[in-house]
């Protein structure tokens, strides 16, 4: 939703414009696209801690526009923030009054706490969904491999083999039902013949769980 309506270049101009109005400088500027403010590992932030740990002295302040744009539970939070004062760096949210006084802290508080339940609401209505769903014979996960996503008569989901990959994973298991063959030599002849896992997962941790 934020990459179709335009709200990341929104939230970018007011952070560079709070910058202005309180006299700050920009040292660089670092857009999240797509990814979950749920994870520590997201590129972005890795990226900008990065940028921060090599610039130690040099970078005073962390601007957001909102703090759920930081963190989304109270421990990555108050770790994230923790870290960045030991580089010197305050954050700052230009959609809510966090300070260094102690009503600012208290809201500081207050908002990472809200991020959490918020997110935790919505986590149980998304299972819920899914199970509602499920229950109804919908297939409501991505597909494993060797299978793709298909609709039943009724518009449903369901997921049947994959003309190209399921082929290959039955040669897979094939090979290692024969007892002759190696994983990574299993691996190399299905990868030579075009099977990858899907979204980067590895193919011998798919055949080891199968």
């Amino acid at each position: 939703e934020q990459l179709k309506n335009l709200s990341l270049e929104t939230q970018t101009q007011a952070c560079v414009e709070f910058c202005r109005v309180t006299g700050l400088e920009v040292a660089e500027i670092f857009v999240e696209r797509g990814e979950s403010a749920r994870s520590q590992d997201r590129t972005e932030l890795q990226r900008m801690l990065s940028f921060c740990r090599k610039r130690k002295g040099h970078v005073q302040f962390l601007v957001v526009y909102m703090l759920d744009r930081f963190a989304r539970n109270q421990y990555d939070h108050h770790a994230l923030k923790a870290y960045l004062l030991k580089l010197g760096i305050t954050l700052r949210a230009v959609a809510q009054p966090i300070d260094d006084s102690s009503t600012g802290k208290l809201m500081d508080g207050i908002l990472a706490a809200f991020n959490e339940f918020d997110n935790n609401v919505r986590r149980e209505r998304c299972v819920g969904g899914m199970q509602a769903a499920a229950s109804k014979g919908r297939w409501v996960f991505p597909p494993p491999l060797g299978y793709r996503i298909a609709l039943k008569a009724d518009g449903t989901k369901t997921i049947e083999p994959d003309p190209d990959a399921a082929p290959l994973v039955r040669h897979a298991f094939a090979m290692a039902a024969s007892g002759l063959h190696s994983v990574a030599d299993i691996l190399r002849e299905v990868r030579r013949r075009g099977l990858t896992g899907r979204r980067g997962a590895t193919l011998s941790s798919t055949m080891m769980h199968k």
